[in-house]
């Protein structure tokens, strides 16, 4: 009976450790993209069910990859349903306001200092009031370095000279976190292949 209840609780903690766990090929690829100077590279991506009051948190796991001192990031998401259009927070009163200046985005804020190879989880608690939501999706993010410097990263092509495509801020399909959990809708459908 003891070996019986042993196997789930090592398999429940060896499972809950994968999600910080290096392997040699994440950090091959992290020396990889130390060398482009992206500042990190995410690993998984996710919303929570909606608590009871419909407060959804938003969480990302990234691995720090830039050789500079990273300072502050913001990360901007929108939200969507389960059969893909975008929703609104309710909290600022209805599609009304999503649909004339867009509360639906929230943007998540990291104060640093991260540095290269930082394992980390990020999550901002009830970033929105929806029990509709399903999934989030991410639309910009910012970097600035204690440097001074910046970079932004913003849709799928590279838009002038300081601006990025997100896609370079996605981890392999193969260096990422396994399970329905650690996705969202940004990872199952628009970046599955990159």
């Amino acid at each position: 009976m003891k070996k019986l209840l042993l196997i789930p609780i090592l398999l429940l903690f060896l499972g809950c450790a994968s999600v910080g766990f290096m392997t040699p090929a994440m950090k091959s690829h992290m020396e990889i993209l130390k060398t482009q100077d992206i500042p990190f590279m995410i690993v998984a991506m996710y919303s929570s069910k909606p608590n009871p009051v419909g407060g959804v948190d938003a969480y990302v796991i990234p691995r720090i990859t830039t050789p500079k001192t990273i300072k502050y990031i913001s990360m901007t998401f929108s939200i969507y349903n389960t059969v893909g259009d975008e929703v609104y927070d309710s909290k600022w009163g209805g599609e009304f306001i999503l649909n004339s200046i867009g509360f639906n985005d929230f943007t998540g804020k990291v104060t640093g200092p991260l540095n290269f190879g930082d394992k980390v989880e990020w999550k901002w608690d009830n970033a929105w009031y929806n029990s509709d939501i399903h999934c989030l999706k991410l639309r910009k993010v910012d970097v600035e370095y204690m440097d001074g410097s910046r970079k932004t990263f913003k849709g799928n092509d590279t838009v002038g000279r300081r601006k990025y495509p997100l896609k370079t801020l996605y981890a392999p399909k193969e260096l990422r976190v396994r399970g329905g959990k650690y996705w969202s809708c940004t990872w199952s459908s628009e970046h599955q292949d990159n």
